[in-house]
């Protein structure tokens, strides 16, 4: 008897206990849920609305989605750099997977003033850009060219030429579809012509060499040897090429002091002025300012914006 009631007072401070605990791990447990939830929602905001960054140019056509692939945009800048340099206006297709916390415009503006799409002074400068996750995208028009691509007709090309590819799983087919618009409407608009490419001396291996082979003749074999070895490198970024030309200037030299082109006297003057300027010649034409990089819109395979900027024009859509 006693057993049994003692197992019924320890039965009854149980359910006592469990009485006051239960509402207290219920709140408990209704606190950690919340908080969880609250940190997961903080942390799918954050990673939302980070900034994105605008990407470097470096060709017209710049897919981070792996949309596009090698053979199309190949294609497509080979297309873009032929109108930058025969029309001088810029078109450049950027796809990105987000805009993040940026508007499709804000970004556009962004991408466009960073990147400086067009002519100085011209802003004969295009930007389309596509936002796959957020299936929007954007039209910016530089302010040259606003009479050619107004705002109706940007919104025209978005809906009738690109988007609907776009709802057909097709991104390939949509941008060429819109690049084949935008560039139409840009090669019948009046620009100004673009400025004639340099076809200097600078821009001629046999012109920059012949006058390096030339003053070889006078000057010592170690001389012109090594300053038509570093020049050709620095210009050609060549070993190969280097030692060849290395190899030349030493002949040259030789067969120039065998001839008297270079005496004692000569050989003097080299150590201090020639071979001096040969080295200059060769370091400023090699690294300097022009010399084999192309600094037009197009320079060894890549792309530069030409100082434009948007006027805020285009139109933006969504698929």
């Amino acid at each position: 008897m006693a057993v049994f009631i003692n197992r019924c007072a320890w039965w009854g401070r149980a359910r006592a206990v469990a009485t006051w605990w239960a509402p207290v791990c219920c709140f408990l447990a209704v606190c950690v849920l919340g908080s969880a939830a609250s940190l997961a929602f903080a942390s799918r905001a954050q990673a939302q609305t980070q900034t994105v960054a605008v990407p470097e140019l470096r060709t017209w056509v710049t897919d981070q989605t792996g949309t596009l692939s090698a053979k199309v945009q190949e294609t497509l800048n080979a297309r873009l750099a032929r109108l930058d340099q025969e029309k001088g206006a810029q078109l450049a297709v950027l796809v990105v997977p987000t805009t993040g916390e940026d508007t499709i415009e804000s970004y556009a503006r962004r991408v466009f003033d960073q990147w400086r799409i067009g002519r100085a002074g011209i802003d004969d400068g295009i930007l389309l850009v596509v936002a796959l996750n957020d299936r929007r995208l954007r039209i910016e028009v530089g302010y040259g060219l606003e009479g050619a691509v107004p705002d109706l007709v940007a919104g025209r090309i978005i809906r009738e030429r690109i988007t609907p590819q776009f709802k057909n799983g097709d991104y390939a087919a949509g941008i060429l579809a819109g690049v084949d618009a935008l560039e139409s409407l840009v090669r019948g608009e009046t620009l100004p012509e673009p400025a004639a490419s340099s076809s200097s001396s600078d821009d001629d291996p046999w012109a920059i060499l012949m006058p390096l082979a030339f003053i070889s003749l006078f000057i010592p074999t170690l001389a012109a040897a090594l300053a038509s070895g570093v020049f050709v490198f620095l210009a050609f970024e060549s070993l190969p090429l280097a030692l060849v030309a290395a190899v030349v200037a030493a002949v040259l030299s030789r067969i120039g002091r065998t001839f008297g082109a270079g005496g004692k006297g000569s050989a003097r003057v080299s150590r201090r002025g020639s071979a001096a300027g040969g080295f200059g010649g060769g370091f400023a034409g090699g690294r300097g300012g022009g010399g084999f990089g192309g600094g037009g819109g197009i320079g060894g395979g890549g792309a530069s914006g030409g100082g434009g900027g948007s006027g805020g024009g285009g139109a933006s859509g969504g698929w």
